[in-house]
């Protein structure tokens, strides 16, 4: 398979992606990591409640997605295909990515709000993925699988849905398996000033609005840091 540096970087494990986003985070003094499984999906989602970000029909994916239809013998440079409404790049197909999560065999029965009907009525074998879609934040404490998501550029249409679901061990590395960084900044700092005659506050006071992620495009071959800090077992 073919690989140069304009292309996602693969053969990692979930281990070494987050020891990445460690180091990454204290050289940088930024919060690195990666996306919970419900952040993963509101971000492919982008608003959409369809099989994929831009709706029903796979006819359309080929725009979007490097998958098993269009992507021959591997990886591409990322970026080429179609963004999402977020303006996000392949978050369909071209590499699975690492979630932060543990899997959870039944989380769209614990964890889901509905959609439509129709959307509903799919049924899917593979966790009732088109069901709902994950509304809480985190998964179990512990496991045995660590989740990926997006499916991959030898996967058929149905992996690259924006609800499907797969899982590896955490030490597993492969020609499919990347990752994307997140970056959580903080949106502002409110100050709360005085009223006339200090009535309503005697002095300055501060308060931290929520933190938010901020998507990266998926981690290139191109990171030398990343080779130099995480080295295969």
């Amino acid at each position: 398979m073919h690989q140069d540096d304009s292309h996602p970087v693969v053969c990692i494990s979930w281990d070494h992606a987050q020891a990445y986003c460690a180091w990454l985070g204290r050289e940088t003094g930024q919060c690195y990591g990666l996306l919970t499984e419900a952040q993963w999906e509101q971000a492919c989602r982008a608003g959409g409640q369809g099989r994929w970000s831009f709706g029903d029909d796979e006819a359309r994916l080929g725009d979007c997605a490097w998958y098993a239809g269009n992507a021959t013998d591997g990886t591409h440079p990322v970026g080429e295909k179609a963004a999402n409404a977020w303006q996000l790049h392949d978050m369909h197909g071209h590499v699975w990515e690492w979630c932060a999560d543990w899997l959870d065999q039944h989380t769209y029965r614990r964890r889901t709000a509905p959609t439509d009907g129709a959307a509903a009525s799919r049924g899917d074998h593979r966790g009732d993925a088109a069901a709902g879609h994950i509304v809480e934040s985190t998964g179990p404490e512990t496991g045995s699988l660590r989740v990926v998501r997006g499916g991959a550029w030898h996967y058929d249409a149905d992996y690259c849905r924006s609800a499907c679901r797969y899982a590896y061990e955490p030490s597993n590395r492969n020609y499919n398996l990347g990752f994307r960084l997140s970056r959580t900044v903080w949106l502002g700092t409110l100050t709360l000033l005085p009223l006339a005659g200090g009535s309503a506050a005697p002095g300055l006071s501060h308060r931290r609005i929520d933190a938010v992620p901020r998507l990266h495009p998926p981690v290139r071959a191109d990171h030398r840091a990343l080779r130099r800090h995480v080295r295969p077992r």
